[in-house]
């Protein structure tokens, strides 16, 4: 038998493997992106194009509310966790819009000569958060918690409120949550002569939320009206009758006929 060598060339290589980050809209409860990282047994893992993508949404107005990606080298080792989220908030900021509103209030009497307008001036203010992501308003039923303000993370928006700044306030009931703005009656002639249609109601409302908003802290006019109908009250009078009654008083047989 003739021997024979035999030569078998082994080449290792190191095994691949897969690092993730994910990036979670936590406003939104939605998945921005999730990618993947190409590494390998004992190397460090290349996070830079998961870094650059965090700076692109930061850009964006995101704001993180907590960084999975770690700080520090991190080399794979195969039975490891390497998977990672980072949590993302809107970011949002307070604005105001204005209303001034011109209320006129038509005072007609069946006398026309007495008729009389009145005019009730107020402004009132709303005061939202804008969310610099969507480029809209928070919604007033949204999870507040989710969102950020002016960039903090432990400061978060409020639904939507309605203020009177100035005015006729003495005068007036607003909802401050829906915008719905109503002015009391106010009788001008108080005179005893007079009744009104208006006793205890209210004038016409005004819905300030059906004036769209866009954002920009706008100023609005709003010009609305009401009548007050007065009518003539019929007054009791009273008249006074002074009576004398004279009874004749007569006798027979007696020619005195005294009264």
């Amino acid at each position: 038998d003739t021997a024979t060598d035999s030569v078998i060339t082994i080449r290792l290589r190191s095994d691949t493997a897969n690092s993730s980050v994910t990036f979670q809209d936590v406003s939104t409860n939605t998945v921005l992106d999730a990618m993947d990282i190409a590494t390998s047994t004992g190397a460090v893992i290349d996070f830079s194009t998961a870094n650059t993508k965090l700076a692109t949404l930061q850009a964006a107005n995101y704001v993180v509310k907590d960084n999975g990606i770690p700080s520090a080298d991190t080399t794979y080792t195969p039975g490891g966790d390497y998977d990672y989220t980072v949590n993302l908030l809107h970011d949002t900021e307070m604005r105001t819009d204005i209303y001034n509103v011109n209320y006129t209030v038509h005072h007609d009497y069946t006398d026309i000569t007495k008729d009389h307008d009145a005019v009730e001036t107020l402004q009132v203010t709303r005061t939202y958060y804008w969310d610099k992501v969507t480029n809209a308003e928070v919604p007033a039923t949204a999870t507040m918690a989710n969102y950020a303000v002016a960039g903090n993370i432990n400061v978060h928006p409020s639904a939507p409120v309605y203020a009177i700044t100035s005015g006729a306030v003495d005068v007036t009931s607003l909802n401050t949550s829906t915008g719905a703005l109503q002015l009391k009656t106010v009788n001008r002639d108080t005179a005893t002569n007079w009744l009104t249609d208006k006793t205890s109601a209210n004038l016409a409302a005004i819905d300030l939320s059906q004036n769209a908003n866009t954002g920009t802290g706008q100023t609005t006019t709003i010009t609305a009206s009401d009548t007050i109908n007065y009518y003539r009250n019929a007054e009791l009078r009273t008249d006074t009758y002074n009576i004398n009654y004279n009874v004749n008083h007569i006798y027979k047989g007696d020619t005195t006929n005294p009264n």
